[in-house]
């Protein structure tokens, strides 16, 4: 006879799993105890053996402030696995922090109770993977940087010589305002040096007459005696003077010359005198006005300036000078002036100011010539970016061919995608872009259009475009427009929208549906089309064959409903009716008679289809026979039943035996034996309720289970089913929340279950030491029950499936035993007493399950 081998002890089990080179390590408790762990995790750890027993954050004490301490102890208490890829780690290795990648799993390891006993730890030192794909990933994306920059920096060049026969331009006018400007300077240069030299041969004057008289008030017969040489001096003054008035006279026609305004303002009764040109410009009557009358005439926006500008130069402290632009508007002359003025006060010997003179000049033209130029430098910039912009931006691909060479010019970002070409293209030849085209009849047909100046649409062209040194077949749809000068066609414009999507869906789709034919011949399965106006059905072979018709017979759509039992023809009529207002699916089983007295089951899935303003019009439908499929549910639930109920009786006897046994372990002190008979008992409870489970579902698809009906308080009996599990399941914190008496009538231990199952589901899929909320209350005329947790939550696609027979969730973190039949039995209770049943749920949120039944 073949003998079993020996098994490895555990010493020789630990030596074994420190030679594996994937780092391995085992950890007990929260502070994640190190239990074992081999060479190559010690290796990672940069550790010897010295740290096996100690906690981790003892071990490790880099790992401090970092996440993977708090994961080990989540793990411990909750029970479940934690990983990640390319996760970074600093580490005290070879004497130094360094900093370590990882691709790591911290799985709880649980006994047949579901309690953690240990943490097992896997990780791999993936930091030269890492590293390598960073540096990669930087490099591509340096490279696409620079092709970007190149791309932008020739834009910009392009750019800069439009803008350069503007800015010549510019340059020719600004030379010609530099040179009446260089005139204006000398002019202003020149009055300024008349004018001092008048102030200075004034001020010399009135020194010199001061000190005559003085000499007159002092020695008056002396003056008297010399009559002769006051009449000298009196003619010198004549002199002095008339050259004084041919000076001014000088400067006034200089001033009429250079279309000047002077002004001469007084600052001790605060009014100015002007020339004939600004009194024009200003609207000024009479020889003197007032500061404040003058200012009306600015323009509001530089009142303020101009007073602080006069403000300033009346200051001594300035020197005096006096120069500011600002707008005036006239009344008399609505046409707005921009005035230049440049002025110089003068000040007594105490340092006040006496005088404020200066000029004024017109230079409306040269700033509104020059604002216009850089306005329409502006708008011709702006233009052509926003053209450059709608083309680049265009959500089809553009670009334009010039002459019979076909150099490509102004190739969008799409049309750079489709060619997978980059910028660096333009000014090239179409054949030299894409050498692949030079076999394909785009060139040909390009060539035709410069010919014949008619434009040529391409629909759904084929084309194969090489990428990567690999040819790939794609599909356009295209025009190319003659674009003519001098009544010549030059250039041709293209446009593309790429179909490839389009034309590889419409042949899947005719792919599909040839699968489709042969898959429902395969399957046995009936199609139909029903127009619902006229009620005329369009169906294959299979579909007569289902409802026992020959080929030869006619089908119509209401001898569909004539071959059903009678019993389920309303219920189907509000399925479908259900499935058109909801835009859903129906589906349906239900039992029709053959021509020849034979009852068949059938299954049955239909949706409408809609016109333009949502109305049903076609009901699309596919049906199968599913008799003998009905046939075998029944064998196997009288199976199960059979077989349920004849294991119920040894159960019972064996549950007795195992407490009787209990009862004498607990007597007699065997703390061993009453262990292991108190797990036996657990298990049998277990068993009960799952063979309890299974004879419910028989009975029910039997039509066995009955509803027997009588009032009482919904709510006491929630609080009584609440009561019990917080004796039986204290590791949760129950909390219901009562809302006064709800009276029903109902089967009161059929909904009793229909409460201890949900309760008892949110006990399992949730997180020990975590909150489940209850309530009842009544809205309207149905008293609502609910049940909360606060586990993992439910996936989308499972909510609509959760409440069928045997359907089991696959993603759960833990492992939890069942067989799917617990929330199909509540959902076949509930609908007996027609309520309903539903729940709401979201991932990492937990889940809240609901039933209604009518007051």
């Amino acid at each position: 006879m073949p003998t079993t081998p020996p098994f490895l002890d555990p010493l020789q089990i630990i030596d074994i799993f420190s030679q594996i080179k994937t780092a391995t390590a085992l950890h007990i408790g929260e502070d994640a105890h190190i239990q074992f762990a081999n060479d190559a995790m010690l290796r990672i750890w940069g550790k010897d053996r010295s740290v096996i027993g100690k906690p981790l954050k003892d071990a490790l004490p880099e790992l401090r402030g970092q996440p993977f301490i708090e994961m080990f102890a989540k793990v411990w208490r909750e029970g479940l696995t934690i990983s990640g890829s390319d996760t970074p780690a600093e580490l005290h290795v070879d004497g130094k922090d360094q900093v370590f990648y990882f691709d790591f799993e911290y799985k709880a390891i649980l006994d047949e109770n579901g309690k953690t006993i240990c943490t097992l730890h896997t990780a791999t030192d993936v930091t030269d993977r890492f590293l390598k794909q960073s540096a990669m990933q930087q490099a591509d994306e340096h490279a696409a940087f620079l092709k970007i920059e190149q791309a932008l920096n020739e834009e910009l060049n392009a750019k800069n010589e439009d803008l350069a026969a503007a800015l010549e331009e510019i340059r020719a006018t600004n030379d010609e305002l530099h040179a009446t400007k260089e005139n204006l300077q000398l002019l202003n240069n020149e009055l300024d040096a008349r004018v001092k030299e008048r102030t200075e041969t004034i001020s010399f004057l009135n020194q010199e007459l001061e000190a005559s008289n003085e000499e007159i008030r002092a020695s008056n017969e002396e003056l008297m005696a010399s009559n002769e040489e006051m009449l000298e001096f009196n003619r010198q003054l004549t002199v002095v003077y008339e050259k004084l008035k041919i000076s001014q006279d000088e400067a006034a026609l200089a001033i009429d010359a250079a279309g000047l305004g002077t002004f001469d303002f007084d600052p001790l009764n605060n009014s100015f005198s002007a020339n004939d040109m600004l009194r024009k410009w200003f609207g000024i009557e009479g020889d003197s006005v007032e500061l404040e009358k003058a200012l009306q005439v600015i323009a509001e926006k530089d009142k303020e300036k101009v007073r602080a500008a006069i403000a300033h130069s009346l200051d001594f402290n300035s020197g005096g000078d006096y120069e500011i632009d600002y707008q005036i508007i006239n009344p008399k002359d609505p046409r707005p002036r921009i005035i230049k003025a440049k002025g110089k006060t003068h000040f007594d010997i105490d340092k006040k100011p006496v005088r404020l003179s200066g000029v004024l000049q017109d230079v409306t033209e040269q700033v509104t010539g020059q604002e216009k130029m850089e306005l329409l430098i502006r708008h011709l910039a702006a233009s052509e970016q926003k053209f450059r912009r709608l083309i680049q931006q265009a959500p089809v691909a553009i670009n334009v061919f010039r002459g019979r060479e076909l150099i490509v010019e102004s190739a969008n970002e799409r049309m750079l995608e489709i060619w997978n070409r980059t910028a660096e293209i333009e000014g090239k030849r179409f054949d030299e872009v894409l050498p692949e085209i030079a076999d394909q009849p785009f060139i040909k047909i390009l060539h035709g259009v410069l010919d014949s100046g008619i434009p040529y649409h391409g629909l759904e062209s084929r084309a194969v475009i090489i990428k990567d040194n690999i040819p790939h077949e794609r599909y356009f749809n295209f025009i190319y427009q003659p674009i003519e000068e001098e009544g010549k066609v030059s250039s041709i414009l293209q446009v593309v929208t790429e179909v490839t999507e389009q034309v590889n869906a419409r042949k899947e789709i005719l792919e599909a549906n040839t699968r489709l034919s042969i898959a429902m011949d395969a399957g046995s399965l009936g199609s139909t089309e029903v127009d619902l106006a006229s009620g005329t059905m369009k169906y294959n072979e299979q579909f007569k064959r289902i409802f026992g018709k020959t080929a030869n017979e006619d089908f119509v759509y209401s001898d569909m409903f004539e071959a059903m039992l009678p019993h389920y023809r309303d219920k189907i009529r509000e399925l479908v009716s259900i499935a058109k207002e909801n835009h859903s699916i129906y589906k349906g089983e239900y039992e029709i008679m053959w021509p020849d007295g034979s009852i068949h089951w059938i299954s049955a899935h239909g949706r409408a289809r809609y016109d333009d303003q949502g109305k049903p019009v076609k009901m699309v439908g596919v049906l199968s026979d599913i008799t003998e499929l009905k046939a075998d549910e029944q064998r196997k639930n009288d199976f199960i039943g059979m077989v349920s109920h004849e294991l119920k009786t040894p159960l019972t006897s064996l549950t007795g035996y195992v407490q009787l046994l209990y009862s004498k372990a607990q007597k007699s002190g065997d703390n061993f034996a009453s262990a292991a008979l108190e797990k036996a008992n657990n298990q049998l409870k277990k068993m009960t309720v799952m063979i309890n489970s299974f004879l419910n579902v028989s009975r029910l698809e039997s039509g066995k289970i009955h509803i027997e009906k009588q009032n009482f308080d919904l709510s006491g009996l929630v609080s009584e089913m609440e009561a019990e599990f917080k004796v039986t399941a204290n590791s949760h914190h129950l909390i219901f929340e009562q809302n006064g008496e709800v009276l029903i009538n109902a089967d009161r231990d059929k909904i009793g279950h229909v409460v201890t199952n949900l309760i008892s589901n949110a006990v399992k899929y949730s997180p020990a030491g975590t909150t489940i909320n209850i309530t009842c209350k009544k809205e309207g005329s149905k008293a609502i029950v609910s049940v909360s947790d606060q586990g993992n939550g439910i996936r989308e696609e499972d909510k609509d499936k959760l409440f069928e027979r045997y359907y089991r969730v696959s993603d759960q973190s833990l492992t939890i035993a069942g067989f799917g039949i617990g929330l199909y039995l509540c959902a076949e209770i509930i609908s007996r007493h027609n309520g309903e049943i539903w729940l709401d749920s979201e991932l990492g949120k937990g889940s809240t399950f609901y039933f209604s039944l009518p007051l």
